[in-house]
């Protein structure tokens, strides 16, 4: 019998990064059932970042390689099956501080491709552009603003979970469970011990945990002695934005229905309320991080350990201030919000690395 070269791959985290390399895979594998995804709750995970409501899609980017791999994500979120259905092409409207080159940037990118779907939009007819949506967005600090027909958003995690069920169906393994600690022999590390001291072993082990990255690797660094300068927390670290959310009434529904996604330069963005919940998010972009001091003494960063729901004081007000304030008044004045924290992993832009 032909002996299987394909060799076995076990990936860690099944949010957004591990549940479409394992799906990916699985179009290449003529035996998907060589792979398997570990996670510590079902798809999708409850902590992952991927977990959410929505998220923004687009290609407007200031470095002209993630413009590129967002006009391939762009096609499969219009044209795959597994996606489409969560896919929303509302457009976007991003606001540009005044001392601020990012929007230029991100057009030059455009121009450069060739393809600038932009246009330029001025702060005074914001309000009327859009139908009122805008009325008493505050436009002080702000030269100017464009909008681009071709950003969205989608359902993060319906997306996610129709992705993970598309590469289940087609073989790769799904495993519940927590890693405790890899396991290394003379030459690499061959698998995991889980807390329940099962073992998970494969030819390649592939680490896509965002905001856990670094605290998972770190106990491997120090078994490996890896210097200060090489560690993954060097490279990627652990962050959290607050997010708040709005519910809207029927009639504001029907009021925000042409709504695009609005980034209100640094300060954040506000992404359209699903008509399934009804919640207009806001994610304030001041990012903050929590770092602990391992056993061995270094200084790493971790998600809190806490329920995302318990935000300190200053930043929820801080979160609700910017949006009843200044960037969609009329939506949010009067509305009681549910301010939570939102993980994410932060590359460092040297290397480049997305946990």
């Amino acid at each position: 019998m032909e002996q299987n070269s394909e060799p076995s791959i076990l990936i860690i985290g099944a949010g957004i990064f591990g549940t479409s390399t394992a799906y990916h895979l699985s179009l290449e594998y003529k035996d998907p059932s060589r792979i398997t995804i570990l996670d510590r709750t079902p798809s999708p995970p409850e902590p992952a970042a991927s977990n959410d409501i929505n998220k923004i899609i687009r290609a407007d980017y200031s470095s002209p390689f993630y413009c590129d791999l967002a006009y391939e994500a762009l096609d499969a979120w219009a044209t795959w099956p597994e996606l489409k259905d969560f896919y929303y092409r509302t457009g976007w409207v991003m606001l540009d501080e005044e001392g601020s080159d990012l929007a230029e940037r991100i057009r030059k990118v455009f121009r450069d491709r060739n393809h600038d779907p932009t246009e330029d939009v001025k702060l005074s007819e914001l309000n009327q552009r859009w139908k009122g949506i805008l009325e008493g967005t505050e436009t002080k600090g702000f030269k100017d603003a464009y909008w681009n027909p071709e950003a969205g958003w989608c359902d993060a995690a319906a997306a996610t979970s129709a992705l993970m069920r598309a590469a289940m169906g087609r073989g790769v393994n799904y495993a519940v469970g927590e890693v405790a600690q890899f396991h290394l022999n003379d030459t690499r590390v061959d698998g995991v011990e889980l807390s329940n001291k099962r073992h998970l072993s494969a030819d390649k082990i592939l680490v896509s945990t965002g905001a856990w990255t670094s605290s998972l690797l770190s106990p491997l660094e120090d078994r490996l002695n890896i210097a200060e300068t090489d560690r993954i927390e060097q490279q990627a670290s652990a962050a959290g934005v607050a997010v708040a959310h709005y519910r809207m009434s029927d009639a504001e529904m029907v009021q925000l229905s042409e709504m695009p996604v609005v980034v209100y330069g640094g300060n954040g963005e506000v992404i359209p309320p699903p008509k399934q919940n009804r919640l207009l998010k806001f994610t304030n972009s001041n990012t903050f991080t929590n770092t602990i001091t391992t056993k061995s003494g270094h200084r790493i960063s971790v998600p809190l350990e806490q329920d995302q729901h318990i935000v300190s004081s200053r930043l929820k007000r801080e979160t609700e201030q910017t949006m009843v304030d200044r960037v969609m008044p009329t939506f949010a004045r009067g509305k009681e919000a549910a301010v939570l924290a939102s993980l994410l992993g932060r590359a460092d832009s040297n290397t480049g690395l997305v946990a």
